[in-house]
């Protein structure tokens, strides 16, 4: 899908809006256009309680091509932690020894010192054995 730069302004102009069912669009079209330069914002949702479903239902709809694009987006910049945090619950629904390996990461490598994403992140491994042995 081709981007605009129209397009692109219209979305994140929607992003912020104050009307709550106009963001959940913005996400939702964000989200359809499967486009890398929208993981970052999308994942920056994560810690609204109110657009985290359709934040993380977006995320999910890239598929498990979205491990390395996470994985990519780590190394250009990090995502606020209390962003990241969520981003266990992400990949402990992918069946994918690449989203084993990004939670390690998660843990020893981009955030260390945080111990409430170091839990998340654990728990999304036991999960993880559980459902996909």
């Amino acid at each position: 899908m081709l981007r605009s730069p129209l397009g692109d302004d219209f979305i994140f102009t929607a992003l912020s809006h104050k009307d709550p069912i106009v963001v959940a669009s913005a996400i939702r079209t964000a989200g359809t256009t499967r486009d890398v330069f929208w993981v970052l914002p999308l994942i920056g949702f994560l810690s609204e309680v109110r657009y985290r479903q359709q934040a993380k239902k977006e995320l999910l709809g890239y598929g498990e091509g979205l491990i390395s694009i996470l994985k990519d987006l780590l190394e250009e910049k990090l995502p606020d932690v209390n962003d990241a945090r969520h981003l266990p619950a992400l990949l402990k629904v992918m069946n994918s020894p690449k989203s084993v390996l990004l939670l390690f990461e998660l843990v020893e490598k981009y955030y260390s010192n945080d111990l409430i994403l170091r839990k998340e992140a654990f728990r999304a491994l036991n999960t993880l054995k559980r459902n996909f042995p």
